[in-house]
This record gives C-alpha cells, structure tokens and sequence, in this order.
C-alpha cells in the first residue's frame, strides 16, 4: 500500500538551499486539498515509511475577488444617484414658473377722528358682530376717535362711553348735518339718561331749525315736568299749542273746575289764556291748571 501525501497550498515560500522540492503529479486539480501517492511514485520514500498527508491549501483569491465586487457596487449605486440629483436639479431651473400677481400691500391703519353719520341711535358692541353684546348707544353727530379696522367694523372710541364697535358704513370724516328728528331723538336719549341739560340744549337747536314746529316744545315741557318746574313747564306747553299740537303725547292737562277737576289730552286744547283753557270744540274751562304724564 502506498503512502498518502497532503500538500499545504499555503503561499510558496523559497525552499532551504540545497533542499529539492516536489511537484504534484498529473492529473492533481486545484480544488484538490490531499493525495494518495501509488505504490512507486516519487512522492513514496520507500516501504515503510509514514503515510503523512501532505495538504494543499487554496490562496485567498475568492475573498479578495468578492471585496472588489462589494466596491464597485458602492461606486456604481453612488453614480447612480448624483446623476439623479443632477437630473433634478437640471429640470427645476429649467421649469417655467407661474406669473405672479401684482403684490398686495396693505397700508397700517391710521387713527383718525370722524362723526356718527346716521342714526338717530347707534347701537356700540364689545366685538365686531351684529349679535355682540351692546354697550350702550352713540348718537348721530356724536364725534368718535376711529382706532382700528375689523373687515366692515370699526373700533371707535367715544368721549361719552369708551371703546366699542361700530359698522363702518355709519361713520363718516365730516361732520353730519342733523333734523329735527335727529334733535328729538337725541334730546329723549339724554332725557332718559337723566341729563336735563343736554335735553333743554337739544331742545333749543330743534326750535332754531324748525321754529313751526310744537315737537321741541313738548319735548320741553317734559322735562321741566319731571324736574318739578311747573311754571317752566306750563309756559312750554302754551307755546306748544299755538303751533298746534299734533298726535299724540303722553301730557295731558288737569283743571280744577268748580264741577271737579278734568283731564284734557293736549290734541284736544285749543290754547290757554289767562288761565282759561279753550278746547277745540269751543268750550271753555277756567281753574287750576298743572300738567302730568300718562
């Protein structure tokens, strides 16, 4: 039975000197890891001797080949994506891009001072809706401090009552030119607020514009009434009915007469003179006279 040589395929090293080294024999492949030497081949060093494998071991080329491969895959996929961005970059500036419109700058808003231009009575809210809680009331004419601006609400500011809103389209730079529906309305405002002054100032504008009419004078009479001012009252009353008091109000007039006393509604009074009262009918009472509300 012959020997069996392994060869070591190890990196050749350079031999001892003088030292001969074997060659495998044919037929051997690569892949091949040991042999068996036959009986008389070289690779047998006589009877008896060891049957040592002599191994064959392959050269590191498999890892070697598959590092390079895993680099350039790298280098390739890397490739592939700079070409992209360049691509991307490429059709972004070259897209055409939408016509812009006109830049709409809106101004800051400038505070400026204007009037109440319609009313009479103008409600001023806490926020810029119809359904906002009112504070109270501006008058046509009223001066306002405009402060700022809220779609069709303005934010004003009133001498009167403080800050509030109001809608924009009752507001204008000049000041109005008011009625004597505007002087009415104005004076039975004040009247109910209890400011007596501005009632009779009120009253007095209304009989410069409109001297005809009975409608300031009642509006007078009123509140002389409620002041306790009879004698006032009763001498506005009497300028009243000689403009001839029409529709109804709310003073009517007491008589003490010897037959008792009388109430006479002011549509139904002619005039008073001397303290004879004449009615429309032609009747005549004379007494006491004092007026009073319904």
């Amino acid at each position: 039975m012959g020997r069996r040589i392994e060869i070591d395929r190890e990196p050749k090293k350079p031999p001892p000197e003088g030292q001969r080294v074997p060659t495998p024999p044919e037929g051997l492949s690569e892949s091949q890891t040991s042999i068996t030497p036959e009986a008389g081949s070289p690779y047998t060093f006589g009877q008896g001797a060891s049957t040592t494998p002599i191994s064959i071991t392959e050269a590191p080329t498999t890892q070697l080949f598959t590092f390079s491969r895993k680099v350039w895959l790298f280098i390739g996929i890397g490739l592939i994506v700079l070409i992209m961005v360049i691509v991307s970059l490429f059709s972004s500036a070259n897209k055409p891009k939408k016509a812009e419109g006109p830049r709409v700058v809106t101004p800051a808003f400038t505070k400026w001072n204007g009037f109440i231009a319609k009313g009479p009575l103008l409600a001023l809210r806490k926020c810029p809706e119809i359904d906002c809680e009112k504070i109270g009331n501006l008058l046509v004419g009223e001066p306002v401090e405009i402060l700022s601006q809220s779609k069709d609400w303005y934010r004003v500011k009133s001498k009167e009552r403080g800050e509030g809103y109001i809608q924009a389209n009752l507001v204008s730079k000049d000041k109005p030119i008011l009625t004597l529906e505007d002087y009415l309305a104005r004076g039975k405002f004040y009247l109910g607020a209890a400011e007596y002054q501005k009632v009779i100032e009120e009253v007095e504008q209304a009989k410069r514009l409109k001297p005809e009419s009975s409608e300031p004078y009642m509006l007078a009479v009123r509140v002389y009434h409620v002041q306790g001012k009879k004698g006032e009252a009763i001498k506005e009353f009497t300028e009243a009915l000689k403009r001839g008091i029409e529709g109804s109000h709310s003073i009517v007039l007491n008589i003490k007469t010897g037959y008792g006393p009388l109430k006479i509604e002011a549509k139904e009074i002619k005039s008073i003179e001397g303290g004879i009262v004449k009615l429309k009918d032609g009747s005549r009472y004379e007494g006491e006279i004092s007026l009073e509300t319904k």
